[in-house]
Protein backbone atom coordinates (compact mmCIF):
# COMPACT_ATOMS: atom_id res chain seq x y z
CA UNK A 1 0.00 0.00 0.00
CA UNK A 2 3.05 2.55 1.15
CA UNK A 3 4.38 1.64 -2.59
CA UNK A 4 0.67 3.01 -4.54
CA UNK A 5 0.58 6.34 -2.35
CA UNK A 6 4.47 6.72 -3.53
CA UNK A 7 3.23 6.30 -7.11
CA UNK A 8 0.64 8.49 -6.75
CA UNK A 9 2.30 11.24 -4.96
CA UNK A 10 5.25 11.07 -7.68
CA UNK A 11 2.58 11.17 -10.11
CA UNK A 12 1.07 14.65 -8.83
CA UNK A 13 4.61 15.83 -8.16
CA UNK A 14 5.69 15.36 -11.83
CA UNK A 15 1.88 17.11 -12.97
CA UNK A 16 2.70 19.90 -10.91
CA UNK A 17 5.94 20.28 -12.25
CA UNK A 18 4.89 19.81 -15.86
CA UNK A 19 1.80 22.89 -15.06
CA UNK A 20 3.98 25.35 -13.61
CA UNK A 21 6.50 24.92 -16.08
CA UNK A 22 3.64 25.62 -18.39
CA UNK A 23 2.70 28.51 -16.81
CA UNK A 24 6.25 30.08 -16.49
CA UNK A 25 6.53 29.76 -20.44
CA UNK A 26 2.99 30.99 -20.81
CA UNK A 27 3.74 33.94 -18.73
CA UNK A 28 7.12 35.12 -20.04
CA UNK A 29 5.89 34.66 -23.54
CA UNK A 30 2.82 37.54 -22.47
CA UNK A 31 4.97 39.53 -20.77
CA UNK A 32 8.32 39.40 -22.48
CA UNK A 33 6.83 39.91 -25.93
CA UNK A 34 9.33 42.88 -26.52
CA UNK A 35 12.18 40.56 -26.51
CA UNK A 36 10.54 37.53 -28.56
CA UNK A 37 10.08 39.83 -31.30
CA UNK A 38 13.39 41.60 -30.63
CA UNK A 39 15.53 38.08 -30.65
CA UNK A 40 13.12 36.83 -33.98
CA UNK A 41 14.33 40.38 -35.59
CA UNK A 42 17.67 39.64 -34.69
CA UNK A 43 17.37 36.21 -36.40
CA UNK A 44 15.69 37.31 -39.71
CA UNK A 45 18.38 40.28 -39.76
CA UNK A 46 20.72 37.76 -39.66
CA UNK A 47 19.18 35.99 -42.82
CA UNK A 48 18.90 38.98 -45.16
CA UNK A 49 15.28 38.82 -44.72
CA UNK A 50 15.51 42.80 -43.76
CA UNK A 51 11.60 43.57 -44.60
CA UNK A 52 10.48 40.57 -41.67
CA UNK A 53 13.61 42.09 -39.78
CA UNK A 54 11.80 45.78 -39.65
CA UNK A 55 8.03 44.74 -38.73
CA UNK A 56 9.63 42.54 -35.79
CA UNK A 57 11.69 45.45 -35.11
CA UNK A 58 8.36 47.52 -35.22
CA UNK A 59 6.38 45.27 -32.87
CA UNK A 60 9.08 45.06 -30.23
CA UNK A 61 9.00 48.31 -30.25
CA UNK A 62 5.37 48.75 -30.09
CA UNK A 63 5.14 46.39 -27.51
CA UNK A 64 7.97 48.42 -25.02
CA UNK A 65 11.33 47.79 -25.67
CA UNK A 66 13.18 50.73 -25.08
CA UNK A 67 14.78 52.42 -28.88
CA UNK A 68 18.06 52.74 -27.50
CA UNK A 69 17.89 48.39 -27.56
CA UNK A 70 17.80 48.45 -31.55
CA UNK A 71 20.89 49.61 -32.35
CA UNK A 72 22.02 50.16 -36.47
CA UNK A 73 20.07 47.20 -37.67
CA UNK A 74 16.53 48.21 -37.70
CA UNK A 75 17.57 51.72 -40.17
CA UNK A 76 20.01 49.13 -42.13
CA UNK A 77 17.22 47.21 -42.69
CA UNK A 78 15.41 49.80 -44.20
CA UNK A 79 18.33 50.87 -46.17
CA UNK A 80 18.33 47.25 -47.70
CA UNK A 81 14.11 47.75 -48.62
CA UNK A 82 14.74 51.59 -50.03
CA UNK A 83 13.20 53.39 -46.86
CA UNK A 84 16.03 55.77 -46.95
CA UNK A 85 14.26 58.88 -44.94
CA UNK A 86 12.88 56.37 -41.76
CA UNK A 87 16.17 55.07 -41.99
CA UNK A 88 17.47 58.23 -41.97
CA UNK A 89 15.55 59.54 -39.02
CA UNK A 90 16.60 55.95 -36.97
CA UNK A 91 19.96 56.53 -37.87
CA UNK A 92 20.40 60.20 -36.44
CA UNK A 93 18.29 58.91 -33.24
CA UNK A 94 20.87 55.46 -32.79
CA UNK A 95 24.27 58.35 -33.41
CA UNK A 96 22.63 60.61 -30.75
CA UNK A 97 23.56 58.07 -28.17
CA UNK A 98 26.48 56.85 -29.73
CA UNK A 99 28.33 59.72 -31.62
CA UNK A 100 31.72 57.51 -31.79
CA UNK A 101 29.79 54.50 -33.98
CA UNK A 102 31.54 55.98 -37.43
CA UNK A 103 30.02 52.85 -39.25
CA UNK A 104 26.65 54.19 -38.33
CA UNK A 105 27.76 57.78 -39.71
CA UNK A 106 28.78 56.45 -42.82
CA UNK A 107 25.71 54.43 -43.33
CA UNK A 108 23.93 57.83 -42.63
CA UNK A 109 25.89 59.54 -44.63
CA UNK A 110 25.46 56.93 -47.57
CA UNK A 111 21.58 56.95 -47.26
CA UNK A 112 21.77 61.17 -46.88
CA UNK A 113 23.67 60.99 -50.47
CA UNK A 114 21.31 58.12 -51.91
CA UNK A 115 17.80 60.66 -50.85
CA UNK A 116 19.17 63.73 -52.77
CA UNK A 117 20.77 65.86 -49.18
CA UNK A 118 24.45 66.45 -50.51
CA UNK A 119 24.96 69.03 -48.00
CA UNK A 120 24.13 67.17 -45.02
CA UNK A 121 26.17 63.79 -46.56
CA UNK A 122 28.60 65.89 -46.90
CA UNK A 123 28.97 67.26 -43.33
CA UNK A 124 28.38 63.51 -42.01
CA UNK A 125 31.47 62.56 -44.25
CA UNK A 126 33.41 65.51 -42.96
CA UNK A 127 32.81 64.39 -39.08
CA UNK A 128 34.00 60.82 -40.55
CA UNK A 129 36.95 62.28 -41.68
CA UNK A 130 38.07 63.95 -38.40
CA UNK A 131 36.76 61.14 -36.05
CA UNK A 132 39.39 59.24 -37.95
CA UNK A 133 42.21 61.64 -38.96
CA UNK A 134 43.84 60.85 -35.30
CA UNK A 135 42.75 57.33 -34.94
CA UNK A 136 45.51 55.05 -35.47
CA UNK A 137 42.97 52.08 -36.26
CA UNK A 138 40.88 53.35 -39.28
CA UNK A 139 44.64 54.40 -41.11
Amino acid sequence: MSVSISVRQNCIYGALIFLTTLMTIGLYRTNNQEWLFFRNAEKKYAAKEYAEAINLYKKSLAKGLPPSKIGSNLPNALVATGQFEEAIDWYRAYLLLHPQDSRARLSLANALSWTDKPQEAEEEYQKILEDTHGNQETK
